[in-house]
Order: structure tokens, then C-alpha cells, then sequence
């Protein structure tokens, strides 16, 4: 029998040679006559490699005669199909605004989204931090704007969740998140009607988790990514960015993870607040799957945010629309007579539903 080990004085362990050579060539023997498609548990318990669901690694045989799937976009180069997205932004500073403002184009199928070209289809807004009656403020103001009927919106669905049940995952004392009875109702109602678009705001308020834990952050987004594949839809998130995320550029706030585990991101910035307070810039941060760093330069309209070189194009609509004053109205807002001409139809078939700059000159004239 071997001498005991002491630790604490550091001897050398006297054991006996023809006992530990006795263990090698009995680990040798248990090493040979273990199979190669076979793996040991618990030292004594052999499973066959092809039962074991989560680790099935493939060779590129597997995609012989086969032909890759496009990229999908639901804005493209910017926002993809099929995957999360995280618009970041200062509060009050509009992400809610231009996220309000896809989910409008997406359901009404106007095919452009400052300057990009986008899916149409089914669209939901989960809106977890304004009231209903913002919401329909902006969504009728916005639909005034490209001159269609907001109360026609059959496609663009709005979900507001009671303020003290917006959770869609909880932490539970091991560190694991379990899912809400909200996030398994909506991946429901996803699957139901197979929508192109679903925006959350926010991530504060959807999160009931550590934002700095880099495991409970890597999960959440993993179950949305998988919600996303599944179903072919684009998640965008909402998010507010920290003082550092804001300073550097970046858009991160709490873990680093936010940026990481997502396959796009956009930050929405107010560059010069004081001397020119109706510009954003909006940039796209990262895009593993498209060009990076786009920016975009966006401008108050008076009824929603447009792209400089739209606004520049038609000026004489821009300036109208920018003394917009709000009211108690239908949509929320009011001009002078000479705005009447931009005004609200019914929704006309999708060749015609988005004015071109040319009618939008005659009526402004």
C-alpha cells in the first residue's frame, strides 16, 4: 500500500512501482478498448457519439451539390432577416421615433427606409415604456407624413404590456434565466402570424436579469436569435447606451456581451443639441454580415424624421413641416392651410402608396 501524501511539507510520494505500473497498463487497456465513435461519462459509462444531440460536429462534405442561402435583409445592408438587431440611443433622442417608423413602412408596404430598401409584411411593436396614447401619436403623424391612412394599418400590430409585467426572461437563483409567460406568448403569436419585423423597447425594460453578466446577457439574446431563425423574422431592440457607449461611439451600456452576441447594431446621436437640435446622426456600428460604419444624416420634418438629402431636395415641404405645433388633433399635430395638401388617404395600392419628390413639389407649390 502507497505512503500517505503530505501536502504541507511537500514529501515525495513514496508508492509502491509495481502498483502504479499495474494502473497505467489498466488505463491503456480501458483507453483501446473504448470505440472511436464512442465517449466516456463518469468513467464507467459509454455512450454511443451518435446519441448525443449537441455535439454533431460536420465535415464541408455536408454541403456538396448544395447551394448556399442568400442573406436575407429586412433593411438592406443594414438590419438583417432572420437575426437580432440593437438600436441604441440617448433618451429622447428618437430611436422609438425611426423604430416606429419601420415598423410603419414594413406594414404598409412602402419599400424604402431612409434610403434603404426593405421586406414587407406583418409587423409587431412591443412597446414596454410609452403609453398608448404617444404611440398613436407618433404612428398617425408618421403615416401622415408619406400620405397614407394609419387606421388601414392591418399589418402593424402593438403590444403594451402592463408597466409591472414587461419581463420577457427572470434570473433564477442558479444564474439560469427562465422564460416569462410574456416571451412564450409572444414567440406564440409570432408563429402564428409569421411576422417580417418585431421591435422591443426597451432592453431595461424587458431584462429581468445582471446586464453585466456575460452569461445571463450571451443567453437572452441567444434565445431571441433563436426565436428569429426560427420564425425568419428581424428582432430590433431597443437599448440606451451608457455615458462611455456614448462618448466612444460605440452604443454599449453594462456588458460589452450586448454588442457582441447581436449581428448588428445602430446608434442614434443628437451631434450638436444646442445650435442645430432637429439633426440625428445615425450609424451603424456593426454589421458582420454588410458594410460598417454607414452614417446616416437625419432631419426633423415636423412630423417625423427624414434624411438630409430628402429634406434638401423638396425645402420649401421641409420648412412647412417643421413648424408643425402639436395639438389635441387626430394625429396630434397642426399646421397652417397651406399644409392641408399633405393629408391623409386611404390606403392606395403599394405602386402608389409613397409620393414621389416630384408630386411632392406640385402640391407643396
Amino acid at each position: 500500500m502507497s505512503a500517505p501524501v503530505n501536502i504541507n511539507d511537500g514529501a515525495h510520494v513514496d508508492a509502491d512501482s509495481a502498483a502504479a505500473e499495474e494502473l497505467d497498463a489498466g488505463q491503456d487497456a480501458a483507453a483501446l478498448s473504448t470505440s472511436a465513435d464512442e465517449i466516456e461519462f463518469d468513467g464507467d459509462e459509454f455512450i454511443p457519439f451518435d446519441d448525443i444531440d449537441f455535439c454533431r460536429p460536420i465535415t464541408p462534405k455536408k454541403w456538396m451539390d448544395t447551394v448556399s442561402a442568400p442573406q436575407r435583409w429586412l433593411a438592406e445592408g443594414r438590419v438583417p432577416s432572420d437575426d437580432v438587431t440593437i438600436l441604441a440611443g440617448d433618451g429622447g433622442s428618437g430611436k422609438t421615433e425611426i423604430a416606429c417608423q419601420l415598423l410603419i413602412y414594413v406594414a404598409a408596404g412602402i419599400d424604402d427606409w431612409l434610403g434603404s430598401a426593405i421586406e414587407n409584411g406583418p409587423a409587431l411593436f412591443i412597446s414596454c415604456e410609452e403609453p398608448q396614447d404617444n404611440i398613436r401619436r407618433r404612428v398617425e403623424c408618421i403615416s401622415k407624413h408619406v400620405n397614407i391612412d394609419a387606421h388601414g394599418l392591418d399589418d402593424l400590430h402593438i403590444l403594451f404590456p402592463d408597466l409591472d409585467d414587461t419581463w420577457l426572461v427572470h434570473a433564477e437563483r442558479d444564474g439560469r434565466l427562465s422564460k416569462t409567460s410574456l416571451l412564450k406568448g409572444v414567440e406564440a403569436w409570432i408563429a402564428a402570424h409569421r411576422p417580417r419585423l418585431v421591435v422591443i423597447d426597451s432592453v431595461a425594460a424587458v431584462f429581468d436579469a445582471d446586464a453585466i453578466s456575460r452569461r445571463q446577457v450571451r443567453t437572452f439574446v441567444a434565445m431571441l436569435r433563436k426565436v428569429a431563425r426560427k420564425h425568419g423574422v428581424a428582432i430590433v431592440l431597443l437599448d440606451h447606451p451608457s455615458v462611455r457607449g456614448m462618448t466612444d461611439g460605440t452604443g454599449t451600456a453594462n456588458s460589452v456581451d450586448w454588442r457582441n452576441s447581436v449581428r448588428s447594431m445602430m446608434l442614434l446621436s443628437e451631434p450638436d443639441k444646442e445650435d442645430d437640435p432637429d439633426m440625428r446622426v445615425l450609424r451603424f456600428t456593426k454589421n458582420n454580415r454588410g458594410r460598417k460604419d454607414q452614417k446616416l444624416t437625419l432631419r426633423w420634418a415636423g412630423l417625423t424624421f427624414t434624411t438630409e438629402a430628402e429634406a434638401a431636395a423638396s425645402p420649401h415641404r421641409t420648412a412647412r413641416l417643421r413648424s408643425v405645433r402639436w395639438t389635441s388633433s387626430s394625429c396630434g399635430c397642426s399646421t397652417s392651410g397651406s399644409l392641408k395638401a399633405v393629408r391623409c388617404t386611404p390606403r392606395a395600392p403599394r405602386a402608389a402608396r409613397r409620393p414621389s419628390l416630384l408630386s411632392i413639389r406640385k402640391r407643396t407649390a
